[in-house]
């Protein structure tokens, strides 16, 4: 009796958690035109953990007041301006300029911005994030890695 109300309360922990995770839908539209629809602006696991929430964080100074954003309810689009470092395994994210627009119509420049992974292991790069996506064949949520020097615009949903 025991084994089976344990076995209940955990089924239900673990749908709770995996509903309740939060997307962050998000058009990636790339210098070269192309353009990738995020089903979550955020990585799927972190070091092989399924129930880890992903996100991006995106840093920056305003008027140099340091500022950080991770969710993106409020924003409408960020252009990425600079950035031409290529993905590397073991530096720092290159820091240049993101304009953030927020639904309400404000538009902030943030200088010496950098878009960061919530989870850093040991196959994740710097000036690269990664995204969700759905495989139309399959219907299957993969992960996709994005060089940041590679994108123009990012538009959220």
């Amino acid at each position: 009796m025991k084994k089976k109300v344990l076995t209940i309360v955990l089924v239900f922990v673990v749908l709770t958690i995996s509903f309740s995770q939060k997307t962050t839908p998000a058009s990636i539209i790339l210098k070269e035109g192309e353009s990738i629809m995020a089903h979550h602006f955020g990585q799927k696991e972190c070091n092989g953990n399924e129930f880890y929430t992903g996100y991006i964080i995106l840093k920056g100074k305003y008027m140099d007041m340091i500022t950080e954003i991770k969710d993106y309810k409020d924003i409408s689009k960020m252009e990425l301006i600079g950035f031409k470092k290529e993905p590397e395994n073991s530096t720092a994210n290159e820091k240049a300029q993101i304009v953030v627009h927020k639904k309400n119509g404000i538009t902030v420049t943030l200088e010496d911005a950098e878009l960061i992974l919530s989870c850093m292991g040991s196959d994740e790069k710097y000036n690269q994030i990664k995204v969700q996506v759905i495989n139309p064949l399959t219907e299957k949520i993969v992960e996709k890695n994005i060089n940041v020097m590679d994108i123009k615009t990012i538009v959220f949903q």
